[in-house]
């Protein structure tokens, strides 16, 4: 019998040209064929500039029509690569890269992903620990089923490797002694004026609610001031309504801009589940997928992979992490160490009680106590998540 041939890999490059003829706009289009489109105009653009401009009046009209046209263009590509990074993350898409010479062929886990930064043009990878080359890529959908079964065999065992490359190079980084700049006071001068922190603070990290008191404290109060529910008509009720939202847009707005400026970071925690999981900046290709109305102040959490709250903590630019991160002193130790000698029951109940008072107040509001099972899931991750649920359901119903 033939051995079974695999789909062809692809550079990053080669990948978007192939990913943009497959998304479309509202109306239908491709973005491929969008891009020709603009491609041309751009040619006629400089045609008839090139025919019959004449004074400065036309070269100015010239370079305004080209640069916005440029400009659509870059947009397309832009979503494009945002849609591969999110597929990666999520195992849509298989990344294959080198490390070294001697380590080769690596299945990139899909968890990694969060913290690589993808450069399509040099078909690279890097994140703080880890550089990885000659990356090739391949549409998870066009393998078969024993191809994937191949693959996510690769997984762990490039997990492993990838583990031992990152604490080889934190074990020459402790023995030579190697330190980071630290930009913690920059940091701080972007923070209100008002704002009251001590920097110890900022090394162990913040939750998004603190972020967002320290960055600025007035949109913050006006944004905590909850109204029980909108009454139309009543205008009192809408204008209070309103300024409550309009706050919390600008504080989703000011937080993404600092992170996307790279003055502060966001760090979830790495590997995920495990006890000496560290508090790990996300990539800037993660940062800008981020959907500003998934930015959630109280539980502290994003949406990475779309209906996935993650847990985050936002930390200068560049400083480390201390420990596990601020989240040890809200969880007792079985919930980062669980024990299969303790019922779910159990430790669903240890996190939760654990929770902040304003936290479990949202099992009252509409989707509250999905998004609280996701939370606590997160610090339980052995557990199935529909465990979770059930068990969170009847320890409400026991209150």
């Amino acid at each position: 019998m033939p051995k079974e041939r695999w789909p062809h890999a692809r550079s990053p490059n080669e990948f978007l040209e192939r990913h943009l003829s497959r998304l479309r706009t509202d109306s239908g289009s491709t973005f491929t064929r969008l891009i020709a489109e603009f491609e041309k105009r751009k040619s006629l653009e400089y045609e008839c500039f090139s025919k019959f401009g004449r004074t400065a009046e036309d070269r100015t009209q010239y370079e305004m029509h080209d640069r916005r046209l440029d400009s659509a263009i870059d947009k397309l590509r832009d979503a494009g690569r945002r849609e591969i990074a999110r597929d990666l993350i999520v195992g849509g898409v298989i990344a294959i890269a080198d490390h070294s010479p001697h380590e080769t062929d690596l299945t990139i886990p899909p968890e990694y992903w969060p913290f690589l930064d993808l450069n399509f043009d040099t078909a690279s990878a890097k994140s703080a620990t880890i550089t990885l080359r000659n990356i090739r890529l391949i549409l998870s959908s066009d393998l078969s089923k024993d191809q994937r079964d191949n693959v996510n065999a690769n997984i762990p065992w490039a997990a492993a490797k990838l583990k031992e490359i990152e604490e080889k190079r934190a074990a020459i980084g402790r023995r030579d002694g190697a330190d980071l700049d630290d930009p913690l006071h920059a940091s701080l001068r972007t923070t209100a004026a008002s704002a009251r922190v001590e920097p110890d603070e900022w090394e162990k990290g913040v939750t998004l609610d603190r972020a967002a008191e320290l960055l600025d404290p007035d949109a913050r109060a006006v944004a905590k001031t909850h109204v029980p529910f909108l009454v139309i008509g009543d205008p009192e009720s809408e204008s209070h309504h309103s300024r409550t939202w309009k706050a919390l847009e600008t504080l989703r707005q000011v937080l993404h801009s600092r992170l996307i400026e790279s003055v502060l970071e966001l760090r979830i925690l790495h590997p995920p589940g495990e006890p000496g999981a560290k508090w790990t900046s996300v990539s800037r290709d993660v940062l800008e997928a981020i959907k500003l109305e998934t930015i959630d102040f109280e539980m502290s959490t994003v949406e990475i992979r779309n209906g996935q709250p993650v847990e985050v903590r936002v930390f200068p630019s560049g400083s480390e992490a201390i420990g596990t991160g601020v989240a040890d002193a809200n969880i007792i130790p079985s919930a980062h160490e669980p024990s299969p000698k303790i019922p779910i029951y159990t430790r669903v109940s240890d996190v939760w009680t654990a929770l902040p008072d304003e936290v479990r107040n949202r099992t009252a509001q509409r989707g509250g106590k999905k998004a609280i099972a996701q939370l606590i899931h997160q610090r339980i991750q052995d557990v199935p998540f529909a465990s979770v649920e059930r068990e969170l359901r009847r320890l409400l119903s026991n209150e």
